[in-house]
């Protein structure tokens, strides 16, 4: 488990990522990894994981949108296309935290960078992040805890609102299942 606490304890971020063993997980790169990544969750607030999580109704919404501002500007078929594709990419890159560029360097992903901890530590780190819970909190007290990702019970966004700085409430952790 990673964890990030943005100054002011407005923001608070757990991630987990799973590896094959222990020993690695108690590594300072291994915990270094986890908390890069929880700060970077914190920062960009991704809205899902990996690009295969994007649901099928979410992309045709997208491309219906991007299709209707090329046309609009009087292009070719064939252009609008190529807009519609690159703007695709750049929705991709925008949301899913793998193909996000890290926020303290931007020449790398955030997927490039547990491929790199891979090759480093040696170890499978299996499924990468499994799941992360990102909760702030407004200036009203109302927390938003981010749960916006993936299938099944990581769907929509949930709101809570309650005195707790982690906005949680009985049999609710509010983890973003990815």
């Amino acid at each position: 488990m990673g964890s990030y606490i943005h100054a002011g304890g407005k923001i608070g971020v757990l991630v987990e990522l799973n590896c094959e063993s222990d020993f690695v997980a108690r590594t300072d790169a291994f915990q270094q990894l986890s908390h890069d990544i929880a700060m970077h969750v914190a920062a960009l607030d991704p809205r899902y994981v990996r690009r295969e999580e994007v649901t099928p109704e979410m992309l045709e919404k997208e491309r219906e949108i991007y299709r209707a501002q090329a046309l609009a500007t009087g292009k070719p078929e064939a252009v609008v296309e190529k807009i519609v594709t690159g703007k695709m990419e750049k929705f991709y890159e925008e949301n899913c935290l793998y193909e996000q560029h890290y926020i303290k360097d931007e020449s790398v992903t955030i997927g490039e960078m547990i491929t790199q901890a891979i090759a480093k530590l040696g170890e499978n780190i299996r499924s990468g992040v499994s799941r992360a819970s990102r909760s702030a909190k407004s200036r009203r007290g109302v927390c938003n805890t981010g749960n916006r990702a993936g299938a099944g019970a990581g769907q929509g966004l949930e709101n809570h609102s309650t005195e707790s700085n982690f906005c949680e409430r009985p049999g609710e952790t509010g983890a973003l299942f990815f």
